[in-house]
């Protein structure tokens, strides 16, 4: 009798053992902000699990939002919503992003103003210096890009955007925290901090600009709280 009750001790421990996970750093951080890679195998659009940001709410979202320096007419508006959704709902499953983490990007970067430009040089929506765009362009051969001024094209501006963003995230081996840090202060900052063994929250602007994108995330997916709000798993 003894020998059997602790036959189903161990047995009961194990079990129990093994339904521990613990994550390392880049699963919490994808955990946290949403960001995967799709398993082996998957569709195209298996970055997320349970996919509520459809094409057409993306489309409803630009709708809303965007903003530029001219007069854009009712029609216009909408032609232009429907190929940013298009095009955004692309790139979110090439790239394996959800569409809520790269519409709170752009809402924090610019607010939708696809002729936003800021005092040290960053344009349009996702506000992309020319000297990262060049690079951009060289390396994943964007041939639309020809200059600066082609960052006004908040298309092209997007794509670039994402497909940086991927890049950051590859280079930083799936840490949120830190690609989202070097998106926003940049790789030489960022490369600085983690050569002195310096923490990145020590980044004031940045550690902001995180939360901020947090916050984002929940609000595109609508009436969620945010520990609610992993955007590969809920929206």
């Amino acid at each position: 009798m003894f020998f059997k009750k602790c036959l189903i001790f161990f047995i009961s421990f194990g079990l129990y053992a093994s339904s521990v996970v613990t994550l390392s750093p880049a699963q919490e951080g994808r955990k946290i902000w949403g960001i995967s890679r799709a398993p082996s195998g998957a569709s195209p659009l298996g970055y997320n699990m349970v996919n509520l940001m459809t094409r057409e709410k993306v489309e409803a979202i630009f709708i809303k939002y965007l903003r530029t320096d001219t007069d854009m007419s009712q029609k216009k508006r909408i032609q232009l919503a429907k190929e940013l959704s298009k095009k955004l709902m692309v790139l979110a499953g090439k790239h394996r992003f959800s569409p809520a983490f790269i519409l709170s990007i752009i809402q924090a970067e610019s607010t939708f103003h696809m002729d936003a430009r800021s005092k040290v040089g960053a344009i349009g929506l996702m506000q992309l210096m020319p000297a990262t765009a060049g690079y951009i362009s060289k390396k994943w051969k964007i041939r639309r890009y020809q200059g600066a001024a082609s960052l006004y094209d908040p298309v092209l501006n997007m794509e670039m955007g994402v497909t940086y963003l991927a890049y950051l995230r590859d280079r930083y081996n799936d840490d949120a925290r830190t690609f989202l840090t070097a998106y926003n202060a940049g790789p030489t900052l960022v490369d600085r901090f983690l050569k002195a063994e310096r923490e990145l929250d020590q980044i004031r602007e940045s550690r902001k600009y995180i939360e901020s994108i947090s916050a984002k995330v929940a609000g595109f997916c609508g009436d969620l709280s945010p520990s609610m709000v992993g955007p590969m798993e809920s929206c």
